[in-house]
């Protein structure tokens, strides 16, 4: 192990620094088990400058915390020094609308007026209504697979039901969920993430124009309906204090961030459960005698499973300043490593154990402070009816051992392969 002295760069100002030599989470070998990677982390760079990413990376659980809630950070990619230029009135599209009313990018004041007013869309009666919505969705899925001896859970379940259940809810007709699905939500999660070029991102922006006219549209018909409805839309458009309404573009920005956030959370926690509660099976059995513990566990597959490489949502460095000890220059890009802190061995007592009943209070599995992830009850949700279903037709099910990653993800431990045997 190398002592603190042996990270600092003499040329970077005194500040801790590492390279692809310590961190790289890109390669086959991290890819497969990070933890070693987010130990040595934890304990010999907790907060450092990566070199080759061009980033602060953040890894302790409590000064992760700090740095998902502080002030001091900006979410807006214009404070970026690496940020692209702005684009003008003339030549902005349905895309940059979008992000101008989303609660990334609008005022503290315009922030805290949008989280009361879609709150109620997100409470915990709308999200029991959307789960006997998208149920008989989860029933239609595995019946494709009722008489399949082996299934690969990856491509026959997770990469479905994520975007189609999000596209139930907002009541997209099934004609329409491939531009919804595909156009939309795989454009949106690639259209803004900085280690990606910008040619990259403006590939992605463009490839998300005709889903944003789609959906705008939908919008616009279900307003003017006579009866809005009380799904998770009809909520959204009937929402108000003291006369003040959401408008449809601060709705379709919504929407877009649940599939930002939302909808690849939910990918990832799919291929987690199967392959972390059939590792574990003694875990697994405990839950289906214990469902009450079905959130914690939850929780705790996120946790245990690390799903990220990087990080969630950039902040940006508004000025000067020093944080963990570290000197931070304004512009600079920092990037909350959540999974090093899921991994903390200061805030989770042995954290290598993959546990359901563990005290779950006080974790940061979905943010914190004033963009605390306002989808959590629809991951839980959803988590909740992938699991039962699952363990519903497969009770026997066991992993074949054959899995596949997606190396060249761009940020996530992504699985595009996970065959399981079903033994029905």
């Amino acid at each position: 192990m190398a002592d603190t002295a042996t990270a600092i760069d003499p040329k970077a100002d005194g500040r801790c620094t590492l390279g692809f030599d310590v961190y790289n989470p890109f390669l086959p070998d991290f890819i497969h088990n990070p933890r070693p990677t987010w130990n040595r982390l934890l304990e010999e760079y907790p907060i450092a400058w990566h070199r080759e990413m061009g980033l602060w990376l953040v890894c302790p659980h409590d000064l992760a915390f700090e740095t998902l809630r502080t002030p001091k950070l900006s979410l807006l990619i214009s404070d970026w020094e690496n940020a692209p230029p702005p684009v003008p009135e003339d030549q902005k599209t349905d895309f940059h609308r979008a992000a101008e009313h989303s609660l990334l990018a609008v005022s503290p004041a315009q922030h805290v007026r949008q989280r009361k007013l879609t709150q109620p869309a997100f409470s915990r009666a709308v999200m029991d209504k959307i789960e006997l919505k998208i149920r008989d969705l989860f029933r239609e899925v595995f019946d494709e697979l009722a008489d399949r001896e082996e299934i690969d859970v990856v491509t026959d379940v997770a990469e479905r039901l994520p975007m189609m259940s999000i596209a139930r809810m907002v009541g997209v007709p099934r004609a329409e969920e491939a531009l919804f699905n595909e156009g939309l939500g795989y454009n949106l999660v690639r259209s803004t993430d900085p280690l990606r070029s910008e040619e990259d991102r403006e590939a992605a922006r463009q490839g998300t124009l005709p889903g944003y006219k789609f959906l705008r549209e939908h919008i616009a018909k279900r307003r003017a309906a006579k009866d809005v409805g009380d799904d998770f839309l009809g909520m959204l458009i009937k929402a108000e204090i003291d006369g003040d309404k959401l408008n449809d573009w601060e709705i379709t920005a919504l929407i877009t961030a649940l599939i930002t956030a939302g909808a690849d959370t939910v990918l990832d926690l799919y291929m987690g459960a199967v392959k972390t509660l059939l590792e574990h099976p003694d875990q697994y059995k405990l839950l289906l005698e214990r469902p009450e513990l079905m959130e914690n566990a939850v929780l705790e597959i996120l946790r245990y499973y690390i799903p990220g490489k990087v990080g969630p949502i950039p902040r940006f460095v508004i000025e000067d300043m020093e944080w963990g000890g570290q000197p931070l220059k304004k512009g600079e890009l920092v990037m909350v490593a959540l999974s090093a802190a899921w991994s903390d061995p200061k805030r989770w007592k042995n954290p290598e154990v993959f546990d359901i009943t563990r005290n779950q209070d006080g974790n940061i599995i979905f943010g914190a402070g004033a963009h605390f992830c306002i989808g959590l009850n629809l991951v839980k949700a959803q988590g909740k009816l992938f699991i039962e279903e699952f363990a519903r037709r497969f009770p026997k099910a066991e992993l074949t051992g054959e899995l596949e990653y997606d190396y060249a993800h761009f940020n996530a431990r992504r699985l595009k392969k996970l065959m399981v045997r079903t033994n029905i």
